[in-house]
């Protein structure tokens, strides 16, 4: 499976943007070989939150040269979403690339749904999130959580914070 988002805008959805996600009885992602999802210049304009990305593993998505600005005040409403898995080998099997993006606003970069059960540390992430050229607003609370702002996990609110944390999940 090879899909590709070039140059699409993407105004006022109240909901995921793009839904990377199986329909019920179809093959997962996960059961496909080697799949690649590219987004690539596309806006998101105003949406309550970006990519939703479910049962992706052996899947490498690449969103780069993209804009988003996203609505605001809600954990949800962030860049990516990432859900269902259970196993770090699950996790070392998928990729994501966010290159040289613009988030203008947005409560964050990736967001780990609750149903994960998987491990969630800075060491588990390496060679499986890879960010570098990216512009943050100063408003970008963090680049990864899992939805509890308040244990802190991996929050940074500034460029230069979060440029040292993409350096280190490289």
């Amino acid at each position: 499976l090879n899909l590709i988002f070039k140059d699409c805008t993407f105004v006022n959805i109240n909901s995921f943007a793009i839904i990377l996600q199986p329909g019920e009885g179809e093959k997962t992602l996960a059961e496909r070989t080697a799949s690649t999802v590219t987004v690539d210049g596309c806006e998101f304009i105003n949406c309550e939150r970006g990519i939703h990305i479910s049962d992706w593993e052996n899947t490498t998505v690449n969103v780069k040269n993209s804009t988003f600005a996203l609505k605001t005040g809600s954990s949800a409403y962030n860049c990516i979403q990432i859900s269902v898995y259970e196993t770090d080998a699950e996790l070392a099997s998928m990729k994501l690339n966010f290159t040289d993006n613009t988030v203008a606003s947005a409560n964050g970069v990736v967001y780990f749904h609750d149903d994960m059960t998987g491990t969630q540390s800075l060491d588990a992430f390496k060679g499986v999130l890879n960010f570098s050229g990216n512009t943050y607003a100063e408003d970008v609370v963090m680049i990864a959580d899992r939805g509890e702002y308040e244990n802190g996990h991996f929050l940074y609110n500034n460029n230069t914070a979060m440029s040292a944390l993409e350096a280190l999940i490289k």
